[in-house]
């Protein structure tokens, strides 16, 4: 799914008509969302991409940049999601 928020909705669907999570298919939702993912059970794996390191690195970035402004070229940084197994 592309969000635990999607994964939320989804989840009682497959249950309606039959499909348990986990046992019939694989449901892996992104974001690591926990209160979309909360009362979900099975509960699914999620893709966490890391939103406050993105942040951190993102400002720490900005503030080389101001005060390295003479500095030519670009920085890429790049962060590695983490796929979050269910407990």
């Amino acid at each position: 799914m592309s969000s635990d928020s999607q994964a939320a909705i989804f989840h009682p669907l497959l249950l309606k008509h039959g499909l348990t999570p986990r046992k019939d298919l694989q449901l892996i939702a992104c974001n690591n969302e926990h209160s979309h993912l909360a009362g979900l059970d099975p509960r699914p794996a999620t893709i966490d991409i890391r939103f406050e390191t993105i942040g951190r690195l993102g400002v720490n970035q900005l503030l080389w940049r101001i005060a390295n402004a003479a500095v030519p070229g670009r920085a890429r940084t790049t962060v590695e999601p983490a796929l979050v197994l269910p407990e």
